[in-house]
């Protein structure tokens, strides 16, 4: 049997990216804790220097290069605690996103947590409801990966808009684009394929009155012999009552 889809509407797409995108954030947040205790990093230390750092940012903005000591001393210890909490967050990230994105549809019913509850699948653009593996890890990489990196600037924001416009009028994203496959809702319709097959004759069930009468067709069924009777006006006039007249259907 066939399953029948529909492309996912704006909806759709927005609670299972909400739902999947928690799932993703407390699974990052946990590991990332984790590794974090077991390898002592201090975070109260790390805050602190964060905000000590945005604090001298904007005195050495605001003064146009004032307090730039201060801020280049700011700027050393941050990064200091930077490195390794990014480090580890963006490393446990993609392997959240591989884990869950990636891993898990492909033994679950091609579908997260979030597409689940909101009913919706990623199949092949071209109408495969299996898309590849290559498909499918361009659109999580590009998809989610690079919307968490963009999440660190303003340039998010103008990605999630153009791409929302871009959903309501075609009802495909950027990622769906790019990709090559479609965020689908599966309709409750099966359709036998036998269905589909032309059918080259009548139905002997057929009732006598809906059938053609062989008598109705031209016994000459040349293309020349057609636009001769039909050029001959004459011949149409003199024949009107003849049995031999074609009709055109």
């Amino acid at each position: 049997m066939l399953k029948l889809y529909n492309k996912a509407t704006a909806m759709q797409r927005l609670l299972a990216f909400i739902i999947d995108g928690l799932i993703l954030g407390l699974f990052v947040a946990g590991i990332s804790a984790l590794i974090f205790i077991a390898i002592g990093f201090n975070y109260n230390a790390f805050s602190a220097a964060r905000s000590e750092f945005l604090t001298n940012y904007m005195l050495y903005v605001a003064y146009q290069g004032g307090y730039r000591e201060s801020y280049i001393l700011a700027l050393n210890e941050y990064n200091n605690f930077s490195i390794i909490f990014y480090l580890v967050v963006d490393s446990v990230f993609m392997i959240g996103i591989l884990l869950y994105l990636v891993l898990l549809p492909r033994f679950w019913d091609k579908q997260t947590v979030g597409r689940m509850i909101a009913k919706v699948r990623v199949i092949n653009h071209a109408g495969e409801i299996n898309p590849s593996l290559k498909r499918i890890l361009v659109r999580e990489i590009i998809g989610t990966w690079l919307f968490y990196v963009l999440s660190y600037t303003f340039i998010s924001v103008v990605v999630i808009l153009i791409s929302g416009i871009i959903i309501l009028i075609s009802g495909r994203g950027i990622v769906d684009r790019i990709s090559g496959t479609d965020l689908v809702q599966e309709l409750p319709v099966t359709v036998n394929p036998e269905a589909f097959q032309t059918v080259n004759k009548f139905d002997e069930d057929t009732p006598r009155q809906f059938r053609p009468d062989p008598s109705e067709f031209r016994r000459d069924d040349s293309i020349d012999a057609e636009v001769k009777d039909l050029d001959n006006n004459e011949n149409d006039k003199d024949d009107s009552n003849n049995d031999d007249e074609y009709q055109l259907f």
